[in-house]
């Protein structure tokens, strides 16, 4: 019963859930951002496994296929932001002043906050978009888009061995799995029988193997993007500056919490003075 989303609504909606919903990576849990209701969805190991118990271990499969086209479009856009013009123009700037100046004893082989924030004003007279905003703040939402995807990605591989661990569990040792078609081959057993002896020593070895090995999803989605990244090409500077954005982003999400907070308190004293 405690199914909570679907895989394959999740799959199908893969854009749509990474922005809704924000990763715990200690936890392993999603939970959802924000909501009309008095309370937050949240997706954890239990609902993934519940979830492929009810369709089979080869949703998995279907599901990254999915996740690596989603990213492959998100990283395109990534690298559509780095290697505009004039980003790459600041931000090789950036890169000059670093290696002229990490030695200085001011600078100490730190890349300065001060630049950072420098930078980040910079960034944010190009102008707004919509939403108010700036390409920082965009960028900012494309990075943890991908990070959501990687952990729905790690999450699914942990509840494919919940699964697997929690159907295994009735197989008294691992290590000497008995096969039933060879015992029934010492019996006159019929053929439907000996059939589904077989099929029923396939799912036994499909299970053990898979709680044994498993498959490192994460891993392969690293090994695939990772060969481009690490090229020293693709090495940016950027990652002091978006850190920076992260903290002033983060202390304005406070400070409006904070106000929201207040305004409710007054409304609610207000109400009860009535």
């Amino acid at each position: 019963l405690e199914q909570g989303l679907d895989v394959l609504e999740i799959m199908r909606n893969i854009n749509v859930f990474v922005g809704r919903f924000c990763y715990n990576l200690n936890n392993q849990i999603f939970v959802e951002r924000t909501s009309n209701n008095k309370h937050l969805n949240t997706i954890n190991i239990r609902h993934i496994a519940n979830s492929i118990r009810t369709h089979g271990t080869g949703i998995m499969n279907t599901t990254v296929n999915f996740t690596y086209q989603f990213l492959r479009k998100k990283f395109y856009i990534f690298s559509q932001f780095m290697y505009d013009e004039y980003i790459k123009a600041r931000l090789l700037k950036e890169i000059r002043f670093y290696r002229e100046h990490q030695f200085d004893p001011e600078v100490d082989q730190k890349y300065p906050f001060a630049r950072a924030e420098r930078f980040n004003r910079i960034i944010r007279k190009l102008g707004m978009n919509s939403e108010n905003m700036s390409y920082l703040d965009q960028f900012r939402i494309l990075i943890t888009q991908i990070g959501n995807a990687m952990g729905y990605i790690r999450m699914i591989r942990s509840g494919g061995l919940h699964c697997c661990s929690s159907a295994i569990k009735f197989v008294p040792d691992l290590e000497d799995i008995v096969s039933f078609e060879e015992l029934g081959g010492d019996t006159e057993l019929n053929d439907d029988t000996m059939t589904a002896a077989k099929i029923f020593d396939g799912v036994i070895g499909n299970l053990a193997k898979n709680f044994a090995e498993g498959t490192e999803y994460f891993k392969l989605l690293v090994d695939v993007f990772s060969l481009v990244f690490r090229n020293p090409k693709n090495r940016h500077q950027g990652v002091a500056d978006l850190r920076n954005h992260c903290k002033e982003t983060d202390h304005g999400y406070l400070q409006d919490d904070i106000y929201k907070c207040e305004r409710k308190r007054r409304t609610l004293e207000t109400n009860i003075c009535i």
